[in-house]
């Protein structure tokens, strides 16, 4: 095992850590068990969290990753647990129907429309309408 492998092992583990403490949190929150500067606290320790995680991964040398183009090499069409674990439940299995989401660069039209719409200046309408 070389040292990028080491590097990602230990990286994958320290990413496992913040995502426990992420989930612990928003229960915390969820069930308003937290007072003020406990909130903080939480929220200090999660954003040096991810810095830390972050400045290693960049410090590591490894191809950054949002230059890669991923594509799925087969289809399955049962569920995959493998998956399903990797994902943390949000994907069962890689068929026909999820390919197209994954490869999305564009948003869904219904999104694209809402956001348009939330954009909408009330004054430009009013404006043209006098």
């Amino acid at each position: 095992m070389n040292s990028s492998e080491k590097y990602l092992i230990i990286s994958i583990a320290r990413l496992q850590e913040l995502q426990k403490i992420i989930s612990s949190f928003i229960y915390k929150v969820t069930s308003n068990e937290l007072n003020w500067s406990t909130i903080t606290e939480n929220y200090i320790l999660i954003t040096n969290m991810t810095s830390s995680i972050i400045r290693s991964i960049n410090n590591i040398g490894l191809p950054v990753l949002h230059n890669l183009v991923i594509v799925p090499s087969k289809v399955l069409y049962e569920p995959d647990q493998t998956m399903f674990k990797y994902t943390a439940g949000r994907i069962s299995m890689l068929n026909q129907d999820i390919i197209p989401n994954l490869l999305r660069t564009k948003l869904n039209p219904d999104v694209e429309d809402a956001v348009k719409r939330s954009n909408f200046q009330p004054e430009n309408f009013i404006n043209k309408n006098q």
